[in-house]
């Protein structure tokens, strides 16, 4: 399971500087849209849809800051943690 303090799996722009996202911070993003949890779901599995937040972010393949490989599937596993059902 992923520490949420040491691994950034997405970026997204704010305002004039880039947003770094740990799983929860990424859930916490999408908890705040209209269908959230569906987005979170569509974008952890790469599925590209035209809707916030999805369209303004940028998945990584490798962490950044460690350069450690992201494994989406585990991603979408904690981040569904922070969803309420």
């Amino acid at each position: 399971m992923y520490n949420n303090t040491d691994i950034c799996v997405a970026a997204g722009p704010r305002f004039s500087s880039t947003s770094l996202f740990t799983p929860k911070s990424l859930a916490d993003l999408f908890n705040g849209y209209n269908k959230g949890k569906e987005g979170f779901v569509e974008f952890c599995k790469g599925e590209h849809v035209w809707r916030a937040p999805n369209n303004s972010l940028v998945r990584f393949n490798y962490c950044p800051i460690t350069g450690e490989k992201i494994d989406w599937e585990q991603v979408l596993e904690e981040g569904l943690k922070y969803f309420k059902d």
